[in-house]
């Protein structure tokens, strides 16, 4: 046990209860929750294994929901090392393929099949889920990973629209199994395999969710990038330009990420996290950012050398602001 014995323990479905419960308590400009809201539980399924029937009522209660609320993912039973599992997907705590497990999919298409109603997914999970066929099914997804402490109250805060303070992916989420290249190729040259042809750094979601991509209840542009080379300061500007409908507060924020890559060079990393500010939002006024540039995080490996060298003169360098849109500045 890496992380102690907390005190007490807040799930999901108890940060639900008591986000309703405590409607009013808490200091939130979101507009009270209905008294009459109930909260209907019950096992869909099992995490990997089909051997599952569910209860008599749950379609019934199904129908008479107005949100679907599905809580999947995986489990430190499922995933982790040396561990007695042999599930499909799964070998002794190693994963044979990144997809949601197979009963998961399928109550998530019953789901979708049989109700009109909205779908979140929320994916508690220690590694990246490849959502290609899941993502057509729900109506959003927020991952939560496996929480600390207080995980309900976070995803509660969240869901009735109290906190926009969404992080980012620290990992890539590719579409599908068949995305990845062979489990022994370690070479890392073969990109279009990975991606389908395509470039892997959108920010437009998809199939694939690139390292460093985050949505919020803002949605933000990124306007006037300019790098000043003597200085290596790149600063701009974040405007907010829409808000999601259940999100009654003004704060927000957005945390600035500055990526390079070296167009052409297929021995230089496919992009790599130079910069990153975190910008915090009391309003919906723009606000501008200045991130200064380390050249430590600009050298390249030389393999002639074996060492880490400055870019050479001349050499295109590409700076990508993550944003919505990106911004590219030609070095």
């Amino acid at each position: 046990n890496y992380n102690g014995t907390p005190p007490y323990t807040v799930d999901i479905l108890q940060g639900l209860l008591n986000a309703i419960s405590q409607d009013g308590e808490v200091e939130s400009p979101a507009p009270s929750v209905n008294p009459a809201t109930t909260i209907y539980f019950d096992t869909a399924c099992h995490l990997a294994d089909d051997n599952y029937i569910v209860p008599d009522d749950y379609w019934r209660e199904i129908e008479s929901s107005d949100v679907i609320i599905f809580c999947g993912g995986l489990s430190p039973t499922l995933e982790g090392e040396e561990l007695q599992v042999e599930l499909p997907g799964f070998h002794k705590g190693d994963r044979t393929t990144i997809e949601l497990p197979a009963p998961q999919r399928d109550m998530l298409r019953q789901l979708r099949h049989n109700s009109d109603k909205p779908i979140v997914l929320l994916l508690c999970t220690g590694s990246a889920i490849g959502l290609a066929d899941v993502e057509p099914l729900v109506d959003a997804i927020m991952v939560c990973w496996y929480g600390g402490q207080e995980a309900g109250t976070a995803v509660a805060d969240a869901i009735f629209g109290r906190t926009n303070n969404f992080g980012k992916l620290p990992v890539t989420f590719y579409g599908s199994t068949e995305q990845l290249p062979d489990f022994a190729d370690y070479s890392m040259q073969d990109r279009s395999s990975i991606t389908g042809g395509k470039p892997l750094d959108t920010t437009t979601g998809g199939s694939n969710y690139p390292f460093g991509f985050g949505l919020s209840y803002y949605e933000y542009k990124y306007n006037n990038c300019i790098l000043d080379r003597n200085t290596l300061t790149l600063c701009g500007e974040i405007e907010i330009i829409g808000t999601a409908k259940h999100y009654y507060d003004k704060k927000g924020r957005e945390v600035v990420q500055v990526y390079m890559e070296v167009p052409g060079d297929t021995s230089a990393p496919h992009r790599q996290l130079i910069g990153i500010q975190s910008v915090e939002f009391d309003g919906t006024e723009p606000k501008t950012f200045c991130i200064k540039l380390d050249p430590f995080w600009l050298r390249r490996y030389d393999e002639a050398t074996n060492t880490m060298e400055e870019p050479a003169t001349g050499l295109p360098i590409r700076l990508t602001v993550q944003g919505r849109p990106s911004t590219d500045i030609v070095w």
